[in-house]
């Protein structure tokens, strides 16, 4: 049975010694046992009501990859979402907060970085923002630490923008993680399915993917080429349209547009081919991987850095080998993101630098343990 009182005296023990992370942890482990308990959420609330206040600017970007930051977040400190569009809204929940995250470093963290300091400020770059003018123009001095995902080429591409970046700002290298409860696995057997996903864009470059195709259906026809996305580009869907003609694989090229429930989609799919010619970390790729398809990845400049070299292709030979031969291995697959890119890993390196924050905020130095929600449950004493 559960003895509330002794779990009082615990969360009492660590607030008194200023230990907010560790009640915490301590509280959401227990209610992880007994998630219906109305006095653990409530002591939970009570501890998250006497953390900081962290505030996320999206912008037009949208919320799609900051989703599981976002909802961990909730879950730790008191949050809120810019929902607004003025410069004195803007100001005004930067006031609130004591953390403001600039998700994208486009116009709002542009916008952001030119008004009063009046909280810490971090900005998370993806990759495209460093191939634009934004980054040149964000007021440095105002930000904390900018976070971005390891990619060597888009930190190249980014100190070109802004030269001697890493003497005006922090900065802390974070990958991208799958959330593992999300992406099933599915153990399947070797097929003829292909499966792209993303946006469909010069970037992305699916037109190079379908030559590579042509050459796979002139070794063995079955293949089916599947793409969820639609076009971002009028020219390449008008090549793509005339292409896919030319070449005589209408039968064999299915755009699906959109899914709703990737899951579901994946299901009868057996490889996810990407052709990019740029990529920060690709999350598409990873989440296919998660479910269990063999990856077969265009050689992008940072693509080994974060992957496998017999995940990679350099050409249509290399390509063809991937999926005509080798090994089929689904298992393994979703294994590489498991041990190397789970979200958990993500939420802890970000939560390291609220924890941080927090800390410094109270006057408090050192190095802070924040392995947070995610110690085994047997730790928690009921």
């Amino acid at each position: 049975m559960l003895d509330i009182d002794l779990v009082k005296t615990n969360v009492s023990e660590l607030l008194d010694r200023g230990d907010k992370a560790g009640a915490m942890e301590f509280v959401l482990g227990i209610l992880g046992r007994c998630p219906d308990n109305r006095e653990l959420i409530d002591i939970s609330e009570t501890i998250r009501c006497k953390r900081i206040k962290i505030a996320f600017f999206c912008g037009l970007d949208g919320v799609s990859f900051l989703w599981d930051i976002g909802m961990f977040a909730k879950s730790q400190y008191v949050v809120r979402f810019f929902e607004g569009g003025s410069e004195k809204e803007m100001q005004e929940l930067m006031e609130w907060s004591d953390v403001s995250w600039f998700e994208w470093c486009t116009d709002l963290a542009m916008r952001g970085s030119r008004l009063p300091k009046v909280c810490k400020n971090i900005i998370r770059l993806h990759r495209y923002e460093a191939f634009t003018d934004w980054p040149r123009h964000v007021n440095w001095d105002n930000v904390d630490t900018l976070i971005t995902l390891g990619n060597d080429y888009v930190r190249d591409q980014l100190e070109r923008v802004v030269p001697d970046l890493g003497n005006k700002v922090r900065i802390s290298e974070i990958a991208n993680g799958v959330n593992l409860h999300k992406f099933k696995y599915k153990h399947r057997v070797r097929g003829k399915n292909l499966a792209f996903i993303g946006s469909l864009n010069m970037k992305k470059n699916p037109a190079y993917l379908l030559h590579n195709f042509k050459r796979l259906l002139e070794m063995d026809d079955e293949y089916r080429l599947f793409l969820a996305g639609k076009y971002q580009d009028d020219v390449l869907e008008q090549y793509m349209n005339y292409m896919i003609g030319e070449l005589g694989i209408e039968d064999k090229v299915v755009f699906d547009g959109w899914c709703g429930d990737i899951n579901e989609w994946l299901a009868d799919k057996h490889y996810v081919v990407s052709s990019s010619i740029v990529e920060g970390h690709p999350v598409g790729m990873m989440e296919a991987m998660a479910c269990g398809l063999k990856p077969v990845m265009h050689n992008f400049p940072g693509a080994k850095q974060f992957f496998p070299e017999e995940y990679l292709y350099n050409g249509p030979e290399d390509f063809c080998r991937m999926i005509v031969g080798g090994d089929y291995e689904p298992w393994k697959y979703r294994e590489y993101i498991e041990d190397h890119f789970p979200l958990r890993n993500q939420l802890l390196s970000i939560n390291r630098i609220f924890v941080e924050i927090e800390n410094g905020l109270e006057g408090k130095t050192g190095v802070f343990d924040v392995q947070s929600a995610f110690r085994p449950l047997d730790r928690v004493i009921v």
